[in-house]
């Protein structure tokens, strides 16, 4: 379905550069898969997922979008609101399965 071997090549290489959080070089490197050829039948999805032993799981997924790449990258930026954040800092990891809410004014 891909396209040719330009498309992996083109993952591989951005996926393995530094300088960015993990999961912006996933979604740039999903990007420069699509600008290499992507899927031959044209893109309508996009999903990151990523999993850490000390982190809750990042999980996110876009669905018959136009620009499904860029609309997962402002669902990833979403993420980063201080307000999710300190949710997200509740929710239970691999490490930490019985996490809890930290008290107030601690």
């Amino acid at each position: 379905i891909l396209s040719g071997v330009a498309v992996l090549e083109a993952l591989v290489e951005r996926i393995s550069s530094t300088g960015e959080t993990f999961e912006d070089r996933l979604i740039d490197a999903l990007d420069e898969a699509r600008r290499a050829g992507g899927d031959s039948r044209g893109l309508q999805s996009a999903a990151l997922l990523v999993l850490a032993q000390d982190a809750p799981p990042l999980t996110l997924r876009v669905d018959f979008h136009e620009e499904p790449v860029e609309a997962l990258r402002g669902l990833l930026a979403a993420t980063r609101d201080p307000a999710y954040r300190a949710w997200l800092n509740t929710v239970p990891t691999a490490q930490d399965p019985f996490r809890l809410p930290a008290a107030r004014g601690s």
